[in-house]
Parts: structure tokens; C-alpha cells; sequence
């Protein structure tokens, strides 16, 4: 595949090629050994730390470098039922195997029963498969003898699923069930499900009255070390022959908890100002405008929230972090309520992933936000 070259070099969504990926080489060869030893795995990170480029970046390296393997890569989080689902599958079936002929009519074939049709993309007027499911019986037969197309590919097949806990949200409830009894009658295929809801996959997988349960290897997702980003970006700003201190690298990637989306973005409008030298000052000034442009959204989520909560939200940015919200201290420094109240609200700020726990440390889960948060308290307490 030829090499592709960008204008700015830091992505900020989707995949394009190991020239813009940074790092994440344990991570790598880790998912690469699982699929090579037939090892199922499931992939649990927080939003936005670069869970989804990691997999994609996988199924870069298989598809170029093995020409006996397949990974299909599958994105559950628009899907609303095992309907969707399957049409997703079915979908990325037909892909893979565009060049095969009649493979659509072996897909609508194999699947009458499930009564397919045709939706078209507003957009690109793409036609896609969609399967009508009347019940759990029908979504596990289909699932089946789509499984069963895929092993016609004759290579070694890796699937992945990505927003995995999307599945809870299907109204087949017997979902989660079915797919466990399906992935366990195919063992030539390997899965890999992935998850950015911690609390709710670690549910899924390590309770024992679930389907799941000790059934598949964990993998943790972190942050990218500073060593390995530090580099990343000085050599892609040395490249447009930009000086960047690394002491001011290391200052973004700290602003940025070294989150990889709220990085990459940093620096992706960092690199558009094409600055000979970037001084402390452009990086405060950019730290504004990033924070300025969101403020809109911001503003909309105090109206969703009420005032209490929104003052803990606040207290935890403005303390970068809280491992005892509810001590004397912390409650009477920010002016919030009693302790029985702040629980509530942290119990009603966690449940609307506004905030999530991380190292036994109370963080707002948006970095941009947390940051915003933490610069109006400062302002109005000068």
C-alpha cells in the first residue's frame, strides 16, 4: 500500500498508517501474540486514549504483512439491536469479500429467513444489508451461518468488536448469552471485544452469573509513556523544521494528562500555526482558544446539572483530581454540602460518565472541560 502523506501529521480520528501512530509497541505485539496463539482477548481503556487507532492499527499490520490472515474490524456503538448488529456483520463480510462473486447473493441466500433488505447512506447512496430479527433464535442461527460464510475466506480470521458493551443495550436480552455459545463454537475464528466503559465490561467479564465470566484474557489500556510521545512529536515538528523545546512538550502532555485524544488535538492545531519556534506563550494562548471553543458546550452541561453537582464537578477540576471527596477539608474549602450529598452527586456524575475514578483520584473524565472547570474557578477566586 502506498505511503500516505499528510499536512498535519497528528490525527485526531481515525487510522492512516504507522507513520502517525505513536508508540503503543507492547500493546501491539501483546494483541499480535493473542491473535497468533488463537487467543481470545477483550481491550478495556477509558474514551479517547486511543483504544480504537490501537485496533485499527492491528488490522493494518495483519492485512499487509499476513496474506493468510483477515481481522475484520466492526464498531458496535451505532448498532440498536441484534438486527444491527448482523446487518454489520453481514456488511463487513460483503466487504472483504467484494471480489468474490455472487458473495451477495450467498449472503442473501444463506439468510432468507431473516427477511434482508437494503437501507442507502443519506450521503454516499451505499447501499448496506439490513436483517430484520424477531427473536433471540433468530439473531443466534443468523450469527451462524454468517460465521459460517466467513470461514469460506480460507484465511485465519480475526473479529473484532469494538463498544462491546453495546450490546446490553439491544432489547434481545439474551444477547450477551448467545454470543458467548457462539464464540465458543467457532474456535477457528478469534475475537477480540473492546470496551470503553471500564465498569461495565469488567461487569460483563468477571461476574460469575455472566456468560463471560473468566472466559476471555484482560488488557488494560494506558496512557502512552511521556519518553515515547515526547519523541513522537518533537520529530514530526523537526520534520516542518519547528523548534519545540521538550520541556513545553512535556507541559502539553501534562495539560492534556497525556490523554491521546486531547494530545493529538493540542498539537494538530499547534502544527496548523506553522510557528518557526513555539514558546510558553503560543502554548497559553492556544490553551485559551482550545477551552474558548468549547465553551458553548460547556455552559449547556451546568443547565443539566444540578447546582450541587455542578460545584463538585468544579472542585474536582479545580483540584486536578480528588481522592477523598468527602472529607471536612474538601467540603469546606469549595462550599458544597454534606458528605451524604456529595456521594449523591458523585454517584449521579459517575452514572453520566462526567467523572470517573482513576488510581483512587476523582477526575472529570473530559480533559478540555476539567480544564475549563478549573480556569473559571480560578478566575472567580482570585
Amino acid at each position: 500500500m502506498a505511503s500516505v502523506k499528510l499536512n498535519n501529521p497528528f490525527v485526531t480520528s481515525g487510522y492512516v498508517s504507522p507513520d502517525y501512530f505513536c508508540d503503543r509497541e507492547q500493546e501491539t505485539n501483546h494483541l499480535l501474540e493473542a491473535i497468533n496463539s488463537s487467543r481470545n482477548i477483550a481491550l478495556i481503556s477509558i474514551r479517547r486514549m486511543g483504544k480504537t487507532g490501537l485496533l485499527k492499527h492491528i488490522k493494518f499490520l495483519i492485512n499487509e504483512q499476513f496474506k493468510n490472515q483477515e481481522v475484520i474490524y466492526i464498531d458496535l456503538m451505532p448498532t440498536q439491536s441484534a438486527g444491527d448488529f448482523l446487518s454489520f456483520l453481514g456488511n463487513a463480510l460483503i466487504q472483504v469479500q467484494h471480489s468474490e462473486k455472487n458473495i451477495l447473493e450467498k449472503v442473501l441466500s444463506s439468510l432468507s429467513h431473516l427477511r434482508p433488505g437494503f437501507s442507502y447512506d443519506n450521503l454516499s447512496g451505499q447501499p448496506s444489508l439490513v436483517f430484520s430479527i424477531m427473536n433471540e433464535n433468530e439473531f443466534g442461527v443468523g450469527l451462524n451461518q454468517l460465521l459460517a460464510l466467513f470461514s469460506s475466506i480460507e484465511k485465519t480470521l480475526t473479529i473484532v468488536l469494538d463498544e462491546f458493551q453495546q450490546i446490553l443495550e439491544y432489547p434481545e436480552k439474551n444477547t450477551e448469552h448467545l454470543l458467548r455459545g457462539i464464540m465458543q463454537e467457532n474456535p477457528q475464528i478469534t475475537f477480540i471485544l473492546s470496551g470503553s466503559n471500564r465498569h461495565i465490561m469488567e461487569a460483563m467479564l468477571n461476574t460469575s452469573s455472566r456468560p463471560f465470566y473468566q472466559s476471555i484474557e484482560l488488557m488494560y489500556l494506558d496512557t502512552i509513556s511521556s519518553t515515547s510521545y515526547c519523541t513522537f512529536i518533537k520529530n514530526h515538528f523537526n520534520q516542518s523544521e519547528t523548534g519545540f523545546p521538550m520541556a513545553l512538550i512535556q507541559k502539553v502532555l501534562e495539560w492534556c494528562r497525556f490523554h491521546t485524544f486531547y494530545v493529538q488535538h493540542f498539537c494538530n492545531r499547534l502544527f496548523a500555526k506553522w510557528l518557526k519556534v513555539i514558546d510558553e506563550a503560543a502554548i497559553n494562548q492556544l490553551s485559551i482558544e482550545i477551552l474558548s471553543s468549547y465553551e458553548p458546550l460547556y455552559l449547556s452541561y451546568r443547565k443539566l446539572l444540578a447546582s450541587h453537582q455542578y460545584l463538585l464537578l468544579q472542585a474536582i477540576a479545580a483540584e486536578n483530581g480528588v481522592s477523598q471527596p468527602h472529607s471536612g477539608d474538601f467540603i469546606r474549602k469549595y462550599k458544597l454540602k454534606t458528605a451524604s450529598s456529595v456521594k449523591s452527586s458523585l454517584d449521579v456524575l459517575f452514572a453520566k460518565e462526567m467523572i470517573l475514578n482513576v488510581n483512587n483520584q476523582w477526575i472529570v473524565y473530559d480533559v478540555f472541560f476539567s480544564r475549563w472547570l478549573e480556569h473559571n474557578w480560578k478566575m472567580l477566586n482570585i
